[in-house]
C-alpha cells in the first residue's frame, strides 16, 4: 500500500531511510575524494577529514604532495559540519514522515 501523498512503497521508504542512516553513520568527513597528483597526475584518494586536519596527501609514486593551508582547512571543516547538520535534519524529517504515515495507515 503506498504511503499517503507520496506514492512510496513501504520497502522503498525503508530502503531510503536505511541508506541515509548508513551515510550519516559514516559521516561526511569520512567520505573520500579523488585528487590528481600535482607531480605525476596519478589519482590520490583522500578523505575530507585528512584535508581539514591538514594532513598532506602524498603520492606514493613520486612523493609529491598537496600543502593544505589553515584557511582552506578551516573553510572545509565548516562546510563539512554544515553538510552533517543537513543530514541530521533530513533524518529527523524522514522519521517524522514515517511516524505520520504509520498513523494514517493504521
Amino acid at each position: 500500500m503506498p504511503y499517503p501523498a507520496t506514492g512510496w512503497r513501504r520497502g522503498a521508504y525503508r530502503g531510503a531511510l536505511c541508506s541515509l542512516k548508513e551515510n550519516n553513520m559514516k559521516k561526511f568527513q569520512n567520505q573520500s575524494i579523488d585528487l590528481p597528483c600535482p607531480g605525476c597526475g596519478r589519482t590520490l584518494e583522500v578523505s575530507y577529514y585528512e584535508l581539514y586536519t591538514r594532513r598532506k596527501p602524498t603520492c606514493k609514486r613520486c612523493r609529491s604532495y598537496y600543502e593544505i593551508t589553515s584557511s582552506n582547512a578551516s573553510k572545509l571543516r565548516s562546510e563539512v559540519s554544515k553538510v552533517e547538520r543537513i543530514f541530521d535534519k533530513l533524518e529527523e524529517i524522514l522519521k517524522d514522515i514515517k511516524n505520520d504515515s504509520d498513523k494514517m495507515i493504521k
